[in-house]
């Protein structure tokens, strides 16, 4: 398990020189030289586990650049998954069997994506992780969980506004 800290506050001036310098570690420290070698289809390599808030965005943005086609929550709607991540997170929740997991995990591999981040994955990612045991799973977090609902309860107050 990569473990991965997203602090609040950094020495950078700007917003641009945060990002910047949050994509560089990513790139060069924690995703690593290993996942640049091919942009063949290699089946799922990185398994997001962080909460979203967490700088995902950040890491979605240091795994594309390293070649990596991103499952997350718009892939999920766009290939009309949500009936079988909600099948898949019951089964593992009731029974602690990956059956549907195991077949929708294939289906993402079939589809070309090589990581997964956010939601829904993060929710399952321990047995997407016995799935793929040779996949990196990376633990985004904030600086503490007051932080993080900040952040967090921001979003879900400006959706709010806007529907």
């Amino acid at each position: 398990v990569l473990f991965l800290n997203a602090p609040c506050t950094t020495k950078a001036t700007s917003t641009w020189e945060k990002i910047k310098s949050g994509i560089e570690l990513f790139a060069e420290v924690i995703v690593g030289k290993q996942l640049r070698t091919s942009t063949v289809n290699r089946g799922i390599q990185v398994i997001g586990a962080g909460f979203p808030r967490t700088g995902t965005k950040s890491i979605e943005k240091a795994l594309t650049m390293q070649g990596h086609y991103i499952y997350d929550l718009r892939s999920t709607l766009q290939h009309n998954h949500q009936d079988r991540w909600v099948k898949a997170g019951r089964e593992w929740k009731e029974k602690k069997e990956t059956t549907e997991l195991e077949s929708l995990v294939r289906d993402i591999e079939e589809l070309g994506f090589t990581a997964t981040l956010d939601t829904p994955g993060y929710m399952l990612a321990t047995p997407i992780a016995k799935i793929r045991p040779n996949a990196k799973v990376l633990l985004s977090v904030r600086d503490s969980p007051e932080v993080w609902f900040r952040s967090f309860r921001f979003l879900v107050e400006f959706l709010d506004i806007i529907f």
